[in-house]
């Protein structure tokens, strides 16, 4: 009888680290790999999937906070973690494990290093996390999706990013007739990643008042994330504009292949999703995302000319409008986009199968 081999996924947080590691997993899986994941909340992360994963949850801080009473806390938490860490790998005894990044991935790191477990990175911005940084010389690989804006130590390999269950042959008009849109006005897709974005969620209103004066036909799929959305479903509903207005979309395919233009963050998920479907977008990176790494993800692509990049402030609303009002009028400004997104999107290894090689199975 084979024994199976056993494979830790230390992940956690934002819906940016663990959507693409449950893909990942996904394709282990079926490969009749164990796979548990590790990490801080993952009993209560509206992300993570309990029902198809098992987990084991290690309580960690991260001990970068403001006030030193709180970074000790932190630190005694993380020291703790680490403890625990140590103790799991003797009993589970992995034959790899995975980190993606941030405290959720420390502990195990640390002991996988204490213990001399081989272990692989994954890092999807453009500016390496501080656990990436740190571990990386350890790693066996440091695999990476877009181009680093500073080059860290260790085995590098470029990956696909693991997207969501997709539908590769859904048209635009079938598109638009799922989300009960008019099959052809301008759409505009708004989202602000995995948690939504408040700053981009308040302007909406005011953009579709501002699109209106202006008699611009127009349509709107909105992901509002965790805010509401009461004031803008009103708007579209007083002015018979059609929309598509939801707090989570599980299948994104639909709506990027409905959508004609994307206003939203630039998380990594997001950037591998604009590359993927070579959508045209306006990019407002969170001012207050670590190390500014949605601001470096952001312009690695208007450097390419393959988005418009805005700073998040006071004159966001005009600078968005007027962006729009090209992009409608002048096709080119569009297609010239897309090209670039599609130079972009190139075939690599994917990172499940990095890992099965890594495993000889």
């Amino acid at each position: 009888m084979m024994i199976k081999k056993k494979v830790i996924i230390a992940a956690g947080g934002t819906g940016g680290h663990l959507l693409p590691a449950q893909e990942i997993a996904k394709k282990l899986q079926e490969k009749e790999i164990e796979v548990l994941f590790v990490g801080s909340g993952l009993k209560e992360n509206v992300y993570f999937d309990r029902k198809s994963f098992n987990f084991y949850e290690v309580l960690a801080k991260t001990p970068f906070q403001k006030g030193l009473t709180r970074r000790l806390g932190a630190l005694y938490a993380l020291l703790k973690a680490v403890a625990r860490s140590c103790f799991f790998l003797k009993s589970f005894k992995p034959d790899l494990i995975i980190g993606f990044g941030s405290f959720h991935a420390f502990p195990i790191l640390c002991a996988a290093k204490l213990q001399k477990k081989p272990f692989m990175l994954f890092e999807s911005n453009t500016v390496a996390g501080k656990v990436t940084r740190f571990f990386s010389s350890f790693a066996t690989h440091t695999a990476i999706h877009l181009p680093l804006a500073k080059k860290i130590k260790g085995n590098l390999i470029e990956v696909s990013w693991p997207l969501r269950a997709k539908e590769p042959n859904l048209s635009q008009a079938k598109a638009r007739e799922q989300l009960q849109l008019e099959p052809n006005r301008f759409t505009l897709l708004i989202f602000g990643g995995s948690q939504g974005a408040s700053a981009i969620n308040h302007a909406v209103l005011s953009i579709c008042e501002q699109l209106l004066a202006k008699e611009m036909p127009f349509q709107i799929i909105h992901l509002v994330g965790r805010s509401t959305s009461v004031e803008v479903e009103q708007f579209c509903k007083r002015h018979n504009i059609p929309a598509f207005i939801k707090t989570f979309e599980k299948n994104m395919s639909r709506v990027f292949y409905a959508a004609d233009l994307a206003l939203c963050r630039s998380g990594a998920a997001t950037i591998a999703e604009i590359i993927h479907y070579q959508m045209p977008a306006i990019l407002i990176p969170y001012p207050y995302a670590t190390e500014q790494h949605q601001r470096e993800n952001a312009l690695f692509l208007q450097r390419l000319s393959a988005a418009y990049v805005i700073e998040e402030g006071s004159d966001m609303q005009r600078l968005i409008l007027e962006f729009l009002s090209a992009f409608t009028k002048n096709p080119e400004v569009g297609e010239q986009m897309r090209v670039s997104l599609q130079n972009l999107k190139s075939e690599k290894k994917e990172m499940s199968d990095l890992i099965i090689e890594a495993l000889n199975v």
